[in-house]
């Protein structure tokens, strides 16, 4: 599997699992069929929406929403790479976060780097993995985040989103 691409003044979140389908089953699907089923993936889905429809392909702009914990993102992304059966990735431009602290919306800008990586096993299953780095301005955002956990949320919606996608791939019958 390719290396997660290093972001500077970046938290990278990663997790990864194997299915039991062709690997270039599962590249297509995600590459095809997101926008179908990205709010079955994760508890906080909310939109995936690529423009002018069709699938994942280098400049496709995807209007997305999704929620964890008290804090709300709305992306923007464009894809920049698609390798079949191997990458799909895009990055936003840029995010925008609410995060919610009691009565009290704080507003906050953060650049969304997300990257699909899909592996061929042996036993003719894939392994993919999702990694997500969140970009901020300044590397004392990153400080300030991590001491207040303001990422933690993040983290466990990406173990969520990879489980969920995961299982709707073994129900896809591909």
């Amino acid at each position: 599997m390719n290396p997660v691409p290093w972001v500077p003044r970046a938290v990278t979140f990663s997790n990864d699992v194997a299915v039991r389908l062709p690997v270039e089953s599962v590249f297509e699907f995600v590459r095809t069929q997101m926008p179908q089923v990205y709010r079955e993936t994760a508890l906080g889905h909310e939109r995936f929406d690529v423009r002018g429809g069709g699938p994942l392909v280098v400049g496709a702009l995807i209007d997305c929403v999704e929620e964890a914990g008290n804090q709300r993102a709305t992306h923007l992304y464009r894809v920049h790479t698609v390798e079949p059966s191997e990458r799909i990735a895009y990055r936003s431009e840029p995010t925008r976060v609410e995060v919610r602290l009691g009565r009290r919306v704080i507003h906050a800008e953060s650049v969304s780097h997300v990257v699909y990586d899909f592996a061929a096993q042996p036993d003719g299953s894939t392994r993919f993995r999702l990694a997500i780095s969140v970009q901020m301005a300044h590397r004392f955002q990153v400080l300030m985040n991590r001491l207040l956990g303001g990422f933690a949320p993040w983290r466990k919606h990406c173990a969520e989103e990879v489980a969920g996608l995961a299982r709707v791939l073994e129900q896809a019958n591909l």
